[in-house]
C-alpha cells in the first residue's frame, strides 16, 4: 500500500512539474507573437492550438477591428482547476492581429 501512495505522489508531481513547465512555455512563446506574424510560426512555436474559435472571439474576447477570422485557443494544462488561456487572433490571410491572455473565474 505504501508503494501506491508514493507512486501516486510521484505522478501528481510529474504533472505538476509538467503543467507549470507548459504553461510557462505558452506564455514566453505567445509574448514573441507580433502582429502580422504567420499562423504557422505561432503554430510551430506554441504547438497545435487546444481548439479554433470563430468567429473571432473566444472567452468574452473579441477584436473588432481589422479582418479577424478565427482565434486559436491555447488552453492551461489546468484548465480543469483554473481557467486560463492564451488566445491569438488571425484574420483572412493567415497573419495574427492581436493575442490576449486570460484568467476567468
Amino acid at each position: 500500500m505504501r508503494k501506491f501512495f508514493l507512486l501516486l505522489a510521484v505522478l501528481i508531481a510529474g504533472a505538476v512539474i509538467y503543467g507549470t513547465y507548459s504553461d510557462r512555455e505558452l506564455d514566453t512563446h505567445l509574448s514573441g507573437v507580433f502582429p502580422q506574424e504567420p499562423e504557422t510560426s505561432v503554430e510551430a512555436a506554441m504547438g497545435t492550438p487546444s481548439s479554433v474559435s470563430r468567429p473571432c472571439s473566444a472567452y468574452g474576447t473579441a477584436v473588432t477591428l481589422g479582418d479577424c477570422d478565427h482565434v486559436l485557443v491555447y488552453r492551461s494544462f489546468f484548465s480543469a482547476l483554473h481557467q486560463k488561456y492564451w488566445l491569438v487572433f488571425v484574420d483572412k490571410n493567415g497573419l495574427t492581429t492581436a493575442t490576449s491572455r486570460q484568467n476567468l473565474p
